[in-house]
């Protein structure tokens, strides 16, 4: 009979694996604005500061992973229900995957929409329903403005050298950058204690 010895370090090869694999999933996570209500003027309409604080991590107020409740969920949406005479009972920002829809409100003009932050309206009853889908993190609502030295303005982008932003640091709470950084320092640790 033969045994395999594995060393401390093999040891902890699956836990590595597997937070690898958790990191890329949450990179690749579609994140959009989630709330809904019966009436216009309140938070999920009128809350600009609290939706864009929630794109930039500030807060979980708004915050919905798409990706993770529900695999067919690819898109962002802004679903409005305006009874006639124009006054909105229904205001939602959330995900779908923009082939189910609920039966009160499905029409021929929603099939095969796209996700391209164009608005389509359809009266299927006695009030009018319009989706707005897109498809990039929390598209579905007010999208943060951005100082000169915040580090988001400048992604992809040289800082000029007539802006001076202080030192470079982790400014955001990006998840998946906190896993990867957990992830390499983790790995560090167990192959200077281990060999």
């Amino acid at each position: 009979m033969t045994t395999i010895n594995i060393t401390m370090p093999g040891r902890y090869l699956f836990i590595v694996l597997f937070l690898v694999f958790t990191a890329i999933q949450i990179a690749g996570a579609l994140m959009c604005y989630q709330c809904a209500d019966t009436k216009i003027n309140t938070p999920c309409y009128t809350d600009y500061e609290g939706l864009t604080n929630t794109s930039r991590g500030r807060n979980d107020t708004y915050k919905k992973n798409c990706t993770d409740s529900n695999p067919r969920w690819d898109r962002c949406v802004i679903e409005t229900h305006k009874k006639d005479g124009g006054t909105y009972n229904y205001f939602k920002r959330g995900c779908h995957d923009g082939v189910y829809f609920h039966k009160a409100v499905a029409d021929k003009e929603f099939v095969n929409l796209t996700a391209n932050n164009f608005t389509t309206c359809a009266k299927p009853g006695s009030f009018q329903v319009c989706f707005t889908f897109c498809n990039t993190d929390y598209c579905n609502g007010p999208q943060p403005v951005y100082t000169k030295c915040e580090k988001e303005f400048y992604t992809n982008k040289t800082i000029p050298e007539d802006v001076y932003c202080g030192g470079n640091g982790i400014h955001d709470n990006s998840l998946s950058k906190l896993i990867a950084i957990y992830i390499m320092l983790y790995v560090v640790w167990i192959f200077r204690h281990e060999l």
